[in-house]
């Protein structure tokens, strides 16, 4: 069932069949090459052996008469089946058991014998016209003190090699036949074993991709499906995890959007019932009609603020989500809150408050955009301005390590208290609400704040006491020069 519904295992059994036929054939060729070469060779030695005996038999009489050579070899062939030739070295046939000498052409040019006059033996392999089948001959030299005196000539018919040859290579075929049979079963069983976490993996793929983000594989086969298995269940978590936190997000978009419609009703409802009164009014009281008028301003200023802090915000998150339009320039930290703490000393002054600048140099660069750095610590001393009381003092300071750089805006106001210092830089958060609205805090600013240290590759913290005063540390890294 696996192996036809998967076309995987079927282009695997295909290969691996493809494969198995194609071992196998080669390896066929080559074995019947070898067992014809070494049939061949076995009779070559069996010939030239004889050949040798027939040689010291012959030996006394090499000087007879053609018929008492004839005589001898017809008796030698009879006993060893072989057909034997006796030629002078000239090629001229003296004797052959298996025709008349005087009959037979010139043996000279025969490939063995050419061979047995130039080396010690020669062979050859044709069809005999004699004895109407294919022979294999070998010839050696019998040497004298004269030099070669005659060739003698042995030869056996190709029916026994080519049978002999023809059985094995039978077995051969079979034996081929069932070792493809054999692994045919082998691969089948194989492709089963090893397609089986295969298949399990991608039933549990299909149901995570159909939702079910709490299935996983279970496999433990220590090679790559284990690891194939492991990647697809951290995919699932992650996803998981993806999935969470867009959820966690959204509430949080959500939560951001109520608060924004909220605090954006809140002036809008002032706004409309003082200019809804003012227009019943028959401005028969200046002093009234004045304060409505501030009260009115004031809250569209309130709103100002706070779409302009939104927009912070919301050009903030997008930096965050796209770096790349962050125009990051080395920025000397100390210049930066020296900036910040003059263009805001009116308003500490108004309220009859120090504002101190330590700046321990020299000081590494910070790599930040100068606008977005001023805005952070702008947020941070009005802070300290409109929660410090007057005759109170703020300090800004700033030194370095090794590997960072320290800014502190301390002031010594009316403090935080610990149950509300995990939640100042949230978003609309406010410690008191009515001091907020009263200087005109949007419930933003720390929030763009942290926003802003983290865009920078920072970290804020703060400690507060109730009454004390309250610090706000920023951290960044140095950039080496």
């Amino acid at each position: 069932m696996l192996f036809t519904r998967s076309k995987f295992a079927r282009r695997l059994l295909g290969a691996f069949l493809l494969l198995s036929i194609t071992s196998l054939g080669v390896l066929g060729l080559l074995l019947s090459q070898y067992f014809h070469d070494a049939a061949m060779a076995r009779e070559q030695e069996n010939l030239m052996n004889n050949a040798h005996i027939i040689e010291l038999t012959l030996a006394e009489e090499l000087e007879a008469t053609p018929i008492e050579m004839q005589d001898t070899i017809e008796a030698i062939q009879a006993q060893t089946g072989l057909r034997v030739t006796v030629l002078c070295a000239d090629g001229q046939v003296i004797a052959d058991s298996e025709g008349s000498a005087g009959q037979m052409d010139n043996h000279l040019l025969r490939p063995e014998v050419q061979q047995a006059l130039h080396r010690s033996y020669g062979t050859s392999v044709r069809y005999s016209d004699t004895l109407q089948e294919n022979m294999l001959y070998v010839a050696i030299p019998v040497h004298t003190a004269d030099g070669i005196s005659a060739i003698i000539r042995t030869a056996a018919p190709l029916t026994y090699v080519e049978a002999s040859y023809n059985h094995t290579l039978h077995a051969t075929l079979l034996a081929m036949f069932f070792a493809l049979l054999v692994s045919i079963l082998v691969a089948v069983l194989l492709a089963r074993r090893t397609l089986r976490p295969l298949s399990a993996m991608t039933k549990t793929a299909h149901a995570i991709a159909a939702g079910d983000l709490k299935r996983r594989i279970h496999i433990h086969s220590g090679d790559e499906f284990d690891v194939l298995g492991s990647t697809i269940n951290h995919l699932a978590m992650n996803l998981i995890d993806k999935i969470e936190h867009e959820q966690v997000l959204n509430r949080r978009q959500q939560v951001f959007i109520d608060n924004a419609a909220h605090e954006l009703k809140t002036p809008l409802t002032s706004i409309s019932g003082f200019a809804e009164t003012l227009q019943e009014d028959d401005f028969q009281q200046p002093e009234m009609t004045r304060h409505f008028l501030r009260i009115i301003y004031d809250e569209s200023q309130r709103m100002t603020r706070l779409i302009n802090d939104l927009l912070s915000l919301a050009r903030v998150g997008h930096l965050r989500e796209d770096p790349r339009n962050l125009h990051r320039v080395p920025l000397d930290l100390g210049d930066v809150l020296q900036h910040c703490a003059d263009s805001l000393r009116g308003k500490a002054n108004a309220r009859a408050q120090e504002l101190t600048v330590e700046v321990a140099r020299p000081l590494p660069p910070v790599s930040a955009t100068p606008d977005l750095m001023e805005q952070l610590f702008n947020n941070l001393i009005e802070n300290a301005i409109k929660y410090t009381p007057e005759h109170g003092h703020i300090t800004v300071s700033c030194k370095s390590t090794s590997t960072k750089l320290i800014a502190c805006v301390r002031d010594d106001g009316i403090g935080i208290a610990s149950r509300d210092l995990p939640f100042i830089f949230d978003r609309f958060y406010r410690v008191d609400k009515d001091r907020s609205r009263q200087t005109g805090g949007t419930g933003l600013a720390l929030s763009l704040v942290k926003f802003l240290a983290e865009l920078f590759d920072g970290q804020i913290t703060v400690t507060s006491e109730k009454g004390k005063g309250t610090t706000f540390r920023v951290e960044f890294p140095c950039q080496l020069k």
